[in-house]
Order: C-alpha cells, then structure tokens, then sequence
C-alpha cells in the first residue's frame, strides 16, 4: 500500500491532537488497520481505540466468573466438609484430580480429590462467585 507524504503528515498531526484511528481512517480513505499499521512503522503514538467493540450477531456478551480472595471466613456454609489429607504432588495428580495448591505454593501438593476439570466442587465453588 503506497503512502502519500501528505497523509502521512495528516496522520501525524491528528494523533498528535489526540484523534483516534477510526476517526483518522475516513479522512484520509485508508482502513483503521491500515492507519495503526502507519502508526507503528512510523513510531507515531496514537490511541489504539479502533472504534466500537461490536460481537457477531446479537448475542449479549456473557458474564465472566468472578474470583474472589477474601479466605475461608469468607466461604459459604452449603459446600460441606473441607477435604482432608496431605494431598498430591502436583506432577502426580491424575486427569480428574484436584489442582489446588494447598498451602505454601513451594511445596506443590495438590487437593488431590476427585474433579471435573480442574478443581474439585468445593475448591471451584470457593474461587469463582
């Protein structure tokens, strides 16, 4: 893609006044990639904002778990025993075994019960909301 001299210095000036790639891209008739492309052959600092975030179709954007780390006080009463034992080495858990570091990360020992994936129901229920 050729670049004329004087585009390049409207790109320049535009994010030098802060303007962002999609709002440069239309002026000067080049895609938005096309400007940030510019912009980082040319070392020219512009704001990486390349417009509004849009997802295929209508879809809602899904809620994303979150991880709490306030400790055990914090824990609800409903998941049942604390598992026991001295656990598992990490490298020895098997495929449907607990990976839960139990207390210092150092030693790597694992929970070691039984999980789908990779935490047993109360350590998955104790990190994700």
């Amino acid at each position: 893609m050729k670049w004329r001299p004087q585009d390049i210095e409207t790109v320049r000036q535009m994010a030098c006044e802060g303007a962002k790639a999609h709002e440069i891209a239309p002026i000067i008739g080049k895609s938005v990639r096309a400007v940030l492309g510019l912009c980082w052959r040319h070392k020219i600092g512009i704001d990486n904002d390349s417009g509004p975030r849009r997802r295929r179709g209508n879809e809602p954007i899904p809620d994303t778990p979150k991880f709490k780390f306030e400790g055990i006080a914090s824990m609800p009463s409903n998941l049942g025993p604390r598992p026991q034992g001295p656990g598992v080495d990490l490298l020895d858990a098997g495929r449907n075994q607990c990976r839960y570091i139990l207390g210092d990360p150092r030693s790597q020992r694992c929970c070691g019960e039984p999980a789908d994936g990779s935490w047993c129901h109360h350590h998955r229920d104790e990190l994700i909301e």
